[in-house]
């Protein structure tokens, strides 16, 4: 299963658990559009997971940190991998 947020900013702060990689390796949660979109809930990884965009950006924006720390979290993207994601964790970014 994946959350393919095609160009949609989500209005709401929801919770998302990711796990796995995604339909066909695409990402557990990714962004298909070239519009860039900003995911504001918390997120755990259930198991080991990915985030990856294929033109648009992910900003994750939420102030919280992404737990599940015993899973690995893959990040990728096609298009514009040195801008694909944003991600604040505690007060890192990187």
């Amino acid at each position: 299963a994946a959350l393919d947020l095609n160009g949609f900013t989500l209005t709401t702060a929801e919770a998302l658990t990711l796990r796995g990689t995604g339909i066909t390796s695409g990402g557990a949660l990714t962004n298909s559009s070239a519009s860039s979109v900003t995911y504001s809930g918390l997120i755990t990884l259930g198991a080991a997971s990915s985030i990856i965009t294929n033109s648009g950006t992910i900003t994750v924006s939420n102030a919280g940190t992404i737990s599940g720390a015993s899973f690995g979290l893959t990040l990728g993207g096609i298009a514009h991998f040195y801008k694909f994601i944003y991600i604040k964790l505690i007060d890192s970014c990187f």
